[in-house]
């Protein structure tokens, strides 16, 4: 490829048109605090698909890298070639975890032997530079070994390798000639957006729609956005926007657009200063009237664009083909069915619990304060070096005076990885009412760490609890969403003033040498170790009493799971082989 070479992210991916190899960063709009333009490339532990480069927790090592393709700097004529530059900005850490000391991000350049050379290392100790800022740096590219047909560079991070540790980002990668006056910095013809703009539903990117259209009106809030101006002048940028909103209500599968609008907001907008940062609020929300009352679910699109002449003045000289106009526009979409979601969609990290018997649990208000029913829960589970339990023991608490309170519900659930960012169902068995306040969470077993996937962009940690030594303690390590959602819908319910049934399944002998009964009309037999692993085992029945053969060779308790005719029972059995 010939100069210029561009990539800001704002794509949300990045391509084989700029990048040779690509694949293992991550593009994302949540780790880095800052940024210059919506989207960061960010640099981790983990690989293309969201695995660990190792199972070996404190392993160091080479982790993500990003290569461009080949760019023909042999066609720059001699006398330019003083003038040509590469620019990006960097940070480390921000919502991330921070690198250590020994941890570092290199820059290296291809020469014309087809040996890569290192440019630039950036560690994170410089005590002038702090983790929630991005800094900018510019190289200029005047050695004659770099200029020839096969150019690239790329950028290595080097880390702890087993999972999303030691993280760097970098944004707004430019390679090009510079004027005079640009010589060194990166001042560019450029105003983007920063960040996704803010929720139209308040705390929430998702509500249930049965809990929403009891009161349209009161449940939006007007978006905001963030714009930042690249360039330094003397003077402020004048800029306007616009918004598009498009709703479509659904009823039994059937969709009808209600709400289809564009406007444009030219006056009354304040400009932004050189190299300042501005937040906006749309002025106007669409009209209640769009929310069929009667409809089963709404699919909400809303776009907002800025206008700041990113292409006009002398953009056809200096940038050409370069699109600035590609991080002027951000579009989100809201989901109104039947589950309440903090997060928005992509984990940038993950939180646990790190001892066993430890409980953390995470606060939600319905936002119709009327009695419902908690029919099930979707977590996101992300791939970790770590061992980790294939079940869980879920729970749900009332709340009193904004902690947990009584315990409503206690259900083993499965820990299943189905890929990044892909929730795992479970339904609750019987399930919960509940009103207005309550909590989801969980319990740690032993037998390795659950992770929970985590949203950085969007910080609800004073709505995460811990109990760790009997008593409940708001959240103070955390920042960011639990990629956990409670669903509403129809169950068999029970509520927390009912006594619960005794249990129809008994085992004995317990302790045991790996041979018992259960008695009961019991179907469904599972064993589990405490950290999921499934036990073999044959099994005999004889009218309600069921001999089982389990082939145990250490000692220890084991989980035995079974139905009665309908009702799911866990057992524990303390193996003495």
């Amino acid at each position: 490829m010939q100069l210029p070479f561009w990539d800001d992210f704002s794509k949300s991916n990045v391509t084989d048109t700029l990048w040779d190899s690509y694949n293992t960063v991550l593009v994302n709009s949540g780790m880095a605090l800052n940024p210059p333009t919506i989207n960061v490339a960010s640099f981790d532990g983990l690989d293309a698909t969201g695995t660990p480069y190792t199972i070996a927790p404190l392993e160091t090592g080479f982790t993500d890298s990003l290569v461009s393709r080949k760019i023909n700097l042999a066609a720059v004529p001699p006398a330019q070639r003083n003038k040509v530059f590469l620019s990006f900005f960097y940070q480390w850490g921000g919502f991330a975890d921070t690198p250590d000391p020994s941890d570092y991000l290199m820059l290296e350049f291809k020469n014309n032997t087809g040996l890569w050379e290192p440019i630039l290392t950036l560690y994170s100790d410089n005590t002038n530079q702090l983790p929630n800022v991005f800094y900018d740096t510019a190289i200029r590219i005047n050695q004659s070994r770099f200029y020839h047909p096969g150019f690239q560079f790329r950028f290595r991070a080097f880390g702890r390798r087993s999972g999303r540790y030691d993280v760097w980002h970098i944004d707004y990668v430019y390679l090009n000639y510079r004027s005079p006056q640009e010589e060194g910095n990166t001042s560019i013809s450029d105003r983007a957006m920063t960040r996704p703009f803010s929720s139209l539903l308040g705390k929430y990117y998702a509500v249930p729609y049965a809990h929403f259209r009891t009161n349209p009106g009161s449940n939006l809030t007007l978006p905001s956005f963030e714009v930042f101006n690249l360039k330094d002048t003397t003077f402020n940028q004048v800029l306007n926007y616009t918004t598009h909103f498009r709703i479509s209500n659904f009823s039994s599968g059937t969709e009808t657009i209600t709400y289809d609008n564009f406007t444009e907001y030219e006056t009354g907008i304040p400009s932004i200063p050189s190299r300042g940062r501005r937040t906006y609020s749309v002025a106007l929300l669409p009209p209640v009237s769009s929310f069929n009352p009667t409809a089963d679910s709404v699919f909400i699109r809303a776009t907002i664009g800025i206008n700041s002449g990113d292409n006009d003045q002398d953009y056809f000289s200096r940038y050409e083909p370069i699109d600035f106009l590609v991080n002027d526009t951000l579009s989100f979409s809201y989901r109104l069915t039947d589950y309440y979601a903090y997060d928005d969609g992509a984990a940038e990290y993950a939180a646990g619990l790190t001892q066993a018997g430890n409980m953390a649990a995470y606060r939600f208000e319905t936002i119709n304060a009327q009695p419902d029913t908690l029919s099930g829960v979707f977590i996101y589970y992300p791939f970790t070096a770590a061992s980790s339990p294939n079940i869980a023991t879920f729970m749900v608490w009332s709340a009193e005076n904004g902690k947990p309170s009584s315990l409503l519900a206690e259900q083993t659930v499965p820990v299943r990885r189905n890929g990044q960012n892909v929730f795992t169902y479970f339904k609750l068995n019987p399930a919960v009412v509940v009103q207005d306040t309550f909590f989801i969470g969980w319990k740690q077993m032993p037998g390795g760490l659950i992770r929970i996937g985590l949203d950085s962009s969007n910080d609800t940690g004073n709505r995460m609890f811990v109990n760790t030594t009997g008593s409940w303690v708001m959240n103070d390590l955390v920042t960011g969403s639990l990629m956990m959602r409670p669903q509403f819908g129809k169950g068999d319910v029970i509520t927390h003033t009912e006594k619960p049934q005794n249990s129809t399944v008994e085992l004995f002998p317990n302790p045991s040498n790996g041979t018992f009964y259960l008695r009961g009309p019991v179907k469904e037999i599972e064993i589990l170790t405490l950290s999921g692993q499934v036990v073999p085992f044959t099994y005999h029945t004889e009218n309600d009493l069921t001999q089982v053969n389990a082939q145990i060779t250490v000692p220890g308790i084991y989980l035995v799971r079974c139905k009665a005719p309908d009702k799911l029972h866990i057992l524990k059995l303390l193996a003495r082989p």
